[in-house]
């Protein structure tokens, strides 16, 4: 009987950090058009067929480079969520536990990290089945197993296989699986079950143990055999229900080519785990994407992770001999970019290989708007990475907000915003994401960009509008679902709190009698962390007369507290909003209307803190006052990036 633990390994939660690095210079070259460019195309990782069974393979011996040939759907669902499964099949007790640490370590931060979108399997989100439900980054590790019952229990013996001793045959893993899973009747099995995610296997075998397909066709994890492999993926049948699994073998660790092509070993953390790591990401999206070989793959039967073997952008190099492109649940790791189909389909940012994804809607207001004035909103600035699938604008006064919405396409991917209709087959009069709008009066208001990607990942962006000219009657102030003044002739948008223009009114003689509050607008002009360290933060402001004031940056408390930086905890924020520290100030004092630009100096000890994130969110707070003792608080969000 096999001597199977009936517990799970609790593993403790981590936190999580995300890498941007070189987005921009690689948009640059693709605009450049991605099917320009000479790629050289994987060869030997596809879905194969051996004897009856097929399997998603990972070749030992692969070309680098990024594959120009779109990917195909065969028909087949993908996973909707994911719960992976680590079993370590060590009879002999000789894989580390600091590489098992490592393994289901990983498998644990692609938890801790759902949602994120900071890690490769979000670039699986885009690609969706004929129920219309997207592949998803959702994932919950549910556990490490360790199975000591000897391999030549299991069925066929080392003998018989083509490269010799300690060998053990895919037929035998299925073997173990299946009387693992009767053992277990309480583990899951199935694809896409109601209300569960779906379960993949991890099998890790050690270093001294060969894993075989079969016995004589040569695929196999040692550098020795006919067609060498590194890792595979595949399904079972048990007891009528489908279990999904994936083989991770360390044979080839040592001596092979599984990592990057180069066979030195040149990891982050200094331990063979970090190539095993490498293939569990790429199985971790190839059974997601693929799970019965019938999913996503392209007219050569190259998966995902075919279609960018190699390539590791952006990387970093703590030290001469050691490697990493992405910080998992507080772990450095060098993981393999997988392949995004939007990059063939638009040509900004039209980045191929990606190890994160980013939605970043973004748009300029336009500023000295009069009531009744047509003015034009474009999503044109946003950066996002999977292709676009819906846009919607919110306005932030009393009318309906309008949404442009792609379509429900069936699974082709990768639609152009210039292709982004409505309903299929009728024009879009504003195309690529852009509206036209009129506010009837005057005040500063909240318009707000949502933008779904083709992953369903969504993302919103708010920027102030500030109006001039007719004010609002005082019977339009008091109507049935109007905003409702926060100053005189000034609306409260009807969304988010960002941006939002408030303060207070104090009477002078008779009752009902109220100042006007000072109009302003205030946006971060900088984009580039690295140059805000370096000379400061640029501010473009406008008033619309004489007041004094200051503005302040704020960062979330959160942030602040990890990367160790004090500064004094905000207060009077909108009710809802996060705790934030203040992390800069500057003071402003105009002599009459108008609109210039300001530049905020980080403190020496602020600058070198914010130099640990390659990315932050920050909140710019501007208040104001005029003569007549009214004051108006104006917040912006805005995002740093390197």
């Amino acid at each position: 009987m096999a001597k199977f633990p009936r517990s799970l390994s609790p593993l403790a939660r981590v936190g999580t950090t995300g890498i941007r690095g070189l987005r921009c210079s690689l948009a640059l070259a693709a605009l450049a058009s991605l099917a320009a460019i000479s790629f050289a195309a994987p060869a030997g990782a596809v879905v194969t067929k051996v004897g009856s069974l097929e399997y998603g393979i990972q070749p030992e011996t692969a070309a680098a480079g990024i594959s120009s040939t779109p990917l195909v759907y065969g028909g087949g669902e993908v996973v909707h969520s994911n719960a992976p499964y680590a079993i370590y099949w060590d009879p002999a007790d000789v894989y580390s536990g600091r590489w098992q640490s490592l393994t289901s370590g990983f498998l644990k931060g692609i938890g801790t990290d759902s949602g994120t979108l900071k890690n490769v399997t979000a670039v699986a989100t885009q690609y969706r089945d004929a129920t219309h439900n997207n592949a998803s980054s959702s994932s919950a590790f549910h556990g490490a197993y360790t199975d000591v019952e000897p391999y030549e229990t299991g069925g066929e013996t080392a003998e018989k296989c083509s490269v010799g001793a300690r060998c053990v045959t895919d037929a035998q893993i299925r073997a173990q699986l299946t009387k693992y899973m009767s053992a277990n009747p309480q583990l899951p099995t199935g694809l896409n079950p109601s209300g569960r995610p779906t379960p993949i296997y991890f099998v890790f075998t050690p270093p001294n143990v060969t894993v075989c397909l079969d016995t004589a066709t040569g695929y196999c994890s040692a550098s020795t055999s006919a067609k060498p492999l590194c890792s595979y993926h595949s399904y079972v049948s048990v007891e009528g229900a489908t279990v999904l699994y994936a083989v991770e073998p360390s044979s080839l660790a040592t001596s092979s080519k599984c990592q990057d092509g180069t066979g030195l070993l040149q990891e982050p953390n200094k331990s063979l785990a970090d190539i095993i790591v490498n293939g569990v990401a790429d199985q971790l999206v190839a059974t997601t994407t693929d799970p019965l070989l019938n999913g996503w793959h392209d007219g050569a039967s190259a998966e995902i992770p075919d279609k960018c073997r190699n390539d590791f952008v952006p990387f970093f190099k703590p030290a001469p001999t050691e490697q990493y492109n992405q910080t998992i649940a507080g772990t450095r790791y060098y993981i393999n970019d997988e392949f995004n189909q939007a990059a063939l389909y638009e040509p900004y940012p039209g980045v191929a290989c990606l190890n994160e994804v980013i939605v970043e809607p973004r748009f300029t207001a336009p500023n000295h708007v009069h009531s009744e004035e047509e003015v034009t909103l474009s999503s044109s600035e946003s950066y996002i990475d999977l292709g676009i699938a819906k846009y919607h604008w919110d306005f932030g006064d009393e009318t309906e907000p309008v949404t442009v919405d792609c379509g429900n396409f069936t699974p082709t991917n990768g639609q152009r915003p210039a292709q982004c209709d409505g309903d299929p087959g009728v024009a879009n009069p504003n195309p690529v994401g852009s509206v036209k709008h009129k506010y009837t009066y005057a005040g500063t208001y909240n318009a707000t960009l949502t933008i779904t990607d083709d992953g369903g990942n969504q993302a919103s962006f708010t920027e102030p509008v500030t109006v001039f000219g007719q004010a609002r009657p005082q019977a339009a102030q008091g109507g049935a679902g109007a905003p409702q003044p926060t100053q005189a002739g000034t609306a409260t948008p009807s969304s988010a709190t960002a941006g939002a223009a408030t303060g207070s009114t104090k009477g002078a003689g008779t009752a009902g009698t109220t100042h006007p509050l000072p109009l302003a607008t205030a946006a971060s002009v900088s984009r580039s962390l690295r140059s805000v360290l370096r000379s400061g933060l640029v501010i473009r402001y406008s008033v619309n007369e004489q007041v004094a004031g200051h503005f302040e940056v704020l960062l979330a408390s959160s942030t602040a507290r990890r990367i160790g930086l004090h500064g004094t905890a905000a207060t009077g924020l909108p009710k809802g909003t996060a705790p934030q520290t203040v992390i800069a100030r500057a003071i402003l004092v105009t002599t009459r209307a108008g609109r210039s630009m300001v530049k905020i100096q980080f403190g020496k000890t602020t600058a070198s803190r914010l130099r640990r994130l390659g990315k932050v969110s920050l909140m710019l707070r501007l208040v104001v006052r005029n003569g007549s003792t009214g004051s108006a608080t104006i917040l912006s969000p805005f995002t740093l990036s390197r």
